[in-house]
């Protein structure tokens, strides 16, 4: 089958506004025995993009970008392509676009920073507790309340050869994981948070990644959630809790009388409560560690 590209009478319209765009219009012929057919249609791609090419602009013409280029049958073995061009820049392979959110989430505790008030009928003393809502039937309510999050997306443009079975099962494997030391270790361009994230403190959520026909690389959204390393954590009358961002804590009560005088100044009365006292805290690890340079960030 032997196929002709030439430029179509309606081509080379422009536009010289503030947003300049060039349109190039190829008429395409085919014969052979294969009109009509899945083989006809990739043959008539490969000789627009050889054409393109031999012309010198296939990713740019004039200074303009090269934005898209569809190919639409016209009749049986005639084809017109159409390649547009226009400021777009495409993007460097291996830069990297940070996008940041502190919108924050909400979480459920059971222990306040401080008790700052307690009131009771006259004549009565509060009685003890243990937490937020400890209601004196053997439970903590607790609260939800709203906290500070640090979730943020690195975007960076690959070359397609790069994309590799091996780099993809790589992106897969460290999904659900938390980085293995200071991270990044290095200043990158964009990226303006060397050294932020000490062990554990950054988890990897995943990766996203898309190309299309009219691109000439392959885009990749990496998403992650940071979560400070805590030390010296009170729980109750428990202190010196050490805790990564990423690690679970959790905590076991058991049943305790306590007894509180009532009616202070006058004659010793007693009476006796049932509280949830904070008997341990156990912090686990729930996330593998993982190496983040092994990413391909370049950091």
């Amino acid at each position: 089958m032997s196929i002709v590209v030439s430029e179509h009478i309606s081509s080379r319209r422009s536009n010289e506004s503030e947003s300049p765009s060039f349109e190039l219009i190829l008429k395409v012929i085919t014969d052979g025995d294969d009109l009509g057919s899945d083989t006809e249609d990739i043959d008539v791609i490969d000789e627009v993009a050889a054409y393109l090419t031999a012309n010198g602009i296939l990713g740019i013409y004039n200074g303009l970008v090269n934005q898209s280029v569809d190919i639409d049958p016209v009749g049986p073995g005639v084809w017109t392509a159409t390649v547009r061009y226009g400021l777009r820049k495409k993007p460097e392979a291996g830069n990297v676009v940070l996008s940041i959110d502190t919108s924050g989430g909400t979480h459920h505790i059971t222990q306040s920073l401080a008790t700052i008030a307690k009131y009771a009928p006259s004549g009565s003393v509060a009685p003890p507790v243990e937490g937020i809502g400890d209601t004196g039937e053997g439970r903590l309510e607790g609260v939800d309340i709203h906290i500070p999050a640090f979730a943020f997306s690195l975007k960076t443009f690959k070359d397609p050869a790069t994309m590799t079975t091996a780099y993809i099962k790589t992106l897969y494997k460290l999904s659900g994981s938390v980085n293995d030391a200071i991270w990044p270790s290095v200043f990158a361009g964009q990226f303006i948070l060397p050294g932020m994230f000490a062990t554990g403190e950054c988890l990897f959520l995943g990766a996203s990644l898309s190309q299309s026909s009219s691109e000439r690389w392959t885009t990749i959204d990496m998403k992650f959630v940071g979560s400070i390393n805590a030390n010296n954590l009170t729980v109750g009358g428990i202190t010196g809790i050490v805790k990564k961002g990423h690690d679970y804590l959790w905590v076991r009560y058991a049943k305790k009388e306590k007894h509180t005088r009532v009616n202070p100044g006058s004659s010793a009365v007693l009476r006796s409560d049932l509280i949830d006292e904070a008997q341990a805290v156990y912090v686990e690890q729930v996330y593998p560690y993982k190496n983040f340079s092994s990413l391909g960030l370049g950091f």
